[in-house]
C-alpha cells in the first residue's frame, strides 16, 4: 500500500497579504494613490449616473428619456401657495 504524498510546507507561517514584500515578512507602507473600495464603488457610481444622463440628452434631447410625468414638474414636490385677496 502506497503512503499518500505530502505537500511542502512554506517557511512563514502566517498567510501573506498584499501589503506583504514575496522575498521579506516586512509590510510595505501603502502608496499615496491607492483609494478605498468604497470610494472606488462612489466613483464609478458617479459616473454611471453622469453617463445615464449625457447619453438620454444625446439621444432624446431631454435629460430624462423623454419622461414627463408628475415627479418631474417641480409643483409636485414645492407646491405653490396661492394669496388670499
Amino acid at each position: 500500500m502506497e503512503k499518500p504524498k505530502q505537500r511542502k510546507q512554506h517557511k512563514a507561517t502566517e498567510p501573506r497579504t498584499g501589503n506583504q514584500s514575496p522575498s521579506s515578512g516586512k509590510v510595505k507602507a501603502p502608496t499615496k494613490h491607492q483609494t478605498p473600495k468604497s470610494l472606488a464603488v462612489l466613483q464609478g457610481l458617479l459616473v454611471c449616473v453622469a453617463f445615464f444622463f449625457l447619453s438620454s440628452y444625446l439621444i432624446t434631447d431631454t435629460w430624462l428619456w423623454g419622461y414627463n410625468g408628475k415627479y418631474v414638474n417641480r409643483h409636485h414636490w414645492f407646491p405653490v401657495t396661492q394669496l388670499n385677496p
